[in-house]
């Protein structure tokens, strides 16, 4: 959808903030806040990869009573290719973020909602959702990996849901119904301009 310059300039369209507004200073100061702490959560969540996967005796030690096997066999590679399930998921959180960045800088145009913005903010849905649903089913094959050296009967696939995976998907399914719902708002806009 093709936009005219005059009608989202923010002195001849009333649904754009004005650049002194307080309304627009908030929201410019929320999304660079939102900037910040989504650029943290990624620092923070590779540290913690690789802070928990590098640590051979720890993993060895904590994953084996969880499991209730003895992993002081366990290689490296085993570690390292589980760590690398988690890098895949820690990916696609990059792009998640990414498109988050995006829309938020469309946020700051004061343009009000556009297409593209609203599409920005379905691919972060989407992406985070991806990013969520690789870590869930990758769990058990991390467990198989991990127990790969024992005998056959030992082996284990244990699956595992944690609090933080339903906040995950709730935050995720939320950023989606947004993007929906803007979508469906700019439609109905975009209707009562034909009309008039």
């Amino acid at each position: 959808m093709q936009v005219d310059s005059y009608s989202v300039h923010p002195l001849n369209n009333p649904s754009v903030p004005s650049l002194h507004s307080a309304a627009y200073a908030k929201l410019r100061i929320a999304a660079w806040v939102m900037r910040l702490l989504s650029a943290g959560y990624l620092v923070s969540v590779f540290w913690h990869i690789q802070d928990w996967w590098l640590d051979g005796e720890r993993v060895a030690r904590l994953m084996g009573n969880f499991l209730g096997k003895d992993l002081s066999a366990m290689q490296s590679w085993q570690r390292l290719t589980a760590m690398g399930v988690d890098l895949a998921a820690l990916a696609l959180l990059v792009m998640a973020v990414a498109y988050c960045w995006r829309f938020l800088g469309t946020l700051q145009q004061m343009t009000g909602f556009t297409e593209t913005g609203v599409g920005y903010l379905m691919r972060c849905a989407w992406w985070g959702l991806a990013c969520e649903l690789l870590s869930l089913i990758s769990r058990p094959f991390k467990t198989y990996l991990l127990t790969l050296h024992l005998s056959p009967a030992d082996q284990q696939w244990r699956w595992s849901l944690q609090s933080g995976d339903v906040q995950s998907a709730i935050l995720c399914v939320a950023l989606l119904m947004f993007a929906l719902m803007f979508s469906w708002a700019l439609e109905i806009a975009e209707e009562n301009r034909s009309f008039v």
